[in-house]
């Protein structure tokens, strides 16, 4: 099952030059949190900029899609792909974390059943920005204060055949 985890402001911008636009420890913690022992996706600009420091992750495994069909991540714990299809075949009897950037996000947003959505308070600076998305397609679980400044909120999509009398 495909699942995006994100953190945007109010204005949905999501980065900066390759970085998160704020540090809020407590977003920084979730993150981490959720994609424990978990696999994650991304695309290959959003990866070189983790790559230092992909290690503290503690992920099961990183996929990078890249349309670079020669790319290379030097790393043989890495997977990559290059068509959104052969990602949804991989996916089939596994849980994926979408952890950006914007490109990867908008391919995928079709696709997945959960979003992990972290609200951060206020608008700042950057040039990446969140989809915009039909939030008639998903049904709020619950929401999580983790500060002053972010709140979590925990989405699930709607299936059609429901979503009729809804």
């Amino acid at each position: 099952m495909l699942k995006i985890i994100v953190a945007h402001d109010s204005a949905f911008l999501i980065g900066n030059k390759n970085k998160l636009p704020w540090k809020i420890e407590e977003d920084t913690k979730h993150f981490r949190k959720e994609i424990f022992e978990q696999e994650i996706l991304m695309g290959r600009i959003t990866y070189e900029s983790i790559k230092d420091f992909k290690d503290s992750f503690n992920v099961k495994k990183i996929i990078v899609m890249t349309k670079n069909l020669d790319y290379d991540s030097k790393d043989q714990n890495v997977l990559v792909f290059h068509k959104v299809i052969d990602v949804l075949k991989y996916a089939q009897d596994k849980d994926i974390y979408i952890c950006g950037g914007s490109k990867i996000y908008q391919l995928f947003l079709p696709y997945v059943k959960e979003m992990i959505i972290t609200e951060i308070k206020g608008r700042y600076e950057g040039d990446s920005y969140f989809p915009l998305y039909n939030n008639k397609e998903f049904k709020l679980i619950k929401t999580e204060k983790l500060s002053d400044r972010a709140s979590v909120k925990y989405l699930v999509r709607i299936d059609k055949k429901d979503s009729l009398f809804t």
